[in-house]
């Protein structure tokens, strides 16, 4: 990160007390700021001294995503950098939700973009019974079905509803795909292509569920060479497949990474979660969503991960938007109670 300096009515001695107490402090906010290029990182700070001795520090930190600002005034010139690194720690927090938030909408928004237009020619083929067309043109658009359907296998091999790799991600695609073509033409009109999609990937999945409860799932020996891949990724030395944390990595592992703040919207974290590194800061989060109940952490994850408002999420589960509000409610209330000591709540928790 570069930083500049602009001083208004400042003694020399000044100048370099609040360029070696920024550079002694400015850590916590590095930290934030990891995932960028230092070099297209720049922090401009304008620092005034005031008449009544007071100081008054004016913040811009430009980003590759954006700029932020702050403005703090402090009764001494420590208290101003401070309050100013507080500020700007909070703003760059608020803008990595945001910037994730609008990477996952517009992935959405692309997916559902181009199943629309390929909508009406779908239908052509459905009702002229060309189903090798039908498939070719619909499987390369069911890349959010995939990746739903990943989410969902990994939770059920956690929660032990199914043993690991017993059923892939392109199995769920393939079904999927055999019922749209069997149901297009009485698919529900008032969904869009890719939540009806969805809501047929989870009635694959729901019925896995039922079929766990008729008849217990053994934990059995995956083949040597399965051992050695896992939806084509290789695992490395330091990995356990068995480990709660390695699953629950494999979730986020996305573009824009998931945060607390991202799961519990309300919450700040204190100076005891800032200080963990990324990598203890996502064991933290993994093994507090591995307690959660499974219920719940699936609407969390279904918010969250995939990006789905509550109605969509009651759509796909065939609920109300009650029970799923109360779900996702439940699951942020819980992982506060499982991060003691880390994260503050408007009501205190």
């Amino acid at each position: 990160m570069k930083t500049h300096w602009v001083f208004r009515d400042c003694e020399e001695a000044d100048k370099e007390r609040a360029r070696a107490y920024l550079e002694a402090k400015q850590g916590r906010l590095e930290k934030l700021l990891k995932k960028y290029n230092p070099a297209l990182v720049e922090l401009r700070l304008t620092l005034y001294r005031m008449k009544n001795d007071k100081w008054e520090i004016r913040g811009v930190l430009q980003l590759p995503t954006g700029t932020l600002a702050s403005h703090e005034l402090g009764i001494s010139l420590t208290e101003a950098i401070e309050k100013t690194l507080d500020t700007l720690v909070r703003e760059v927090k608020k803008h990595k939700e945001l910037v994730r938030k609008d990477y996952v909408y517009r992935r959405r928004r692309e997916q559902r973009r181009n199943l629309s237009a390929a909508g009406p020619l779908l239908e052509q083929d459905r009702a002229a019974n060309r189903k090798e067309a039908f498939f070719q043109l619909l499987e390369p658009l069911m890349g959010h079905v995939y990746d739903y359907a990943r989410h969902q296998l990994e939770l059920l091999e956690l929660e032990g509803v199914i043993g690991r790799g017993e059923v892939t991600p392109r199995d769920i695609v393939d079904d999927v795909l055999l019922r749209a073509w069997e149901q297009f033409a009485e698919r529900p009109k008032h969904l869009d292509l890719e939540l009806w999609l969805t809501t047929l990937a989870n009635q694959r999945i729901e019925e896995l569920r039922a079929q766990a409860q008729e008849q217990p799932v053994l934990d059995t020996e995956l083949p040597p060479e399965a051992e050695q891949q896992v939806e084509g990724e290789p695992l490395t030395p330091d990995e356990d497949v068995e480990e709660v944390d390695f699953w629950l990595e494999r979730i986020f592992k996305q573009s824009e990474p998931i945060t607390l703040a991202d799961l519990i919207p309300d919450a700040e974290s204190t100076d005891v979660w800032d200080e963990l590194d990324e990598r203890e800061q996502n064991q933290r989060l993994a093994a507090a969503l591995a307690k959660l109940n499974p219920e719940e952490r699936e609407v969390l994850l279904l918010h969250v991960v995939d990006g789905y408002e509550i109605a969509e999420i009651a759509l796909i589960k065939d609920q109300p938007e009650e029970e799923i509000t109360k779900r996702l409610e439940a699951a942020r209330r819980r992982l506060c109670e499982l991060l003691p000591g880390m994260v503050t709540t408007p009501s205190g928790t």
